[in-house]
């Protein structure tokens, strides 16, 4: 009986266990804890949206735009199609030479110099 009862035997040292996972469990489902806090606030959240069916409305929009754009795109389908294959046979408007017919010469793209952040404790890196 003795080394049951020992401070260091496994019986005790489980109750010991037990004891402190009924205490978290009990700070866990306590009613100002984190976890009633949150599960309030999901309470909320899903009264706020079936309040009025607005995920009905929601979902309803959504189809009706949905039809619409439907609509719109088989109407312009012809057109677009046409309008793509244009593109893709003549010259994109920045590929003229503007230089050449206006007797200017083209300007020249300068390269920047990447700025210069000296630290503490290092040499200067130059490129």
């Amino acid at each position: 009986m003795g080394e049951l009862t020992d401070d260091d035997s496994p019986l005790t040292l489980s109750l010991g266990q037990f004891k402190t996972f009924t205490e978290h469990l009990n700070e866990l489902t306590a009613q100002d804890s984190s976890l009633a806090k949150s599960l309030a606030h999901l309470e909320d959240l899903s009264n706020q949206l079936t309040k009025n069916d607005n995920i009905t409305v929601t979902l309803a929009n959504f189809r009706a735009s949905s039809e619409e754009l439907k609509v719109a795109l088989d109407r312009l389908g012809p057109d677009l199609e046409a309008t793509l294959s244009n593109a893709k046979t003549s010259p994109a408007p920045c590929a003229r030479s503007h230089g050449a017919s206006s007797g200017r010469r083209p300007r020249s793209i300068r390269r920047r110099k990447p700025p210069r952040f000296p630290c503490a404790g290092r040499q200067e890196v130059r490129h």
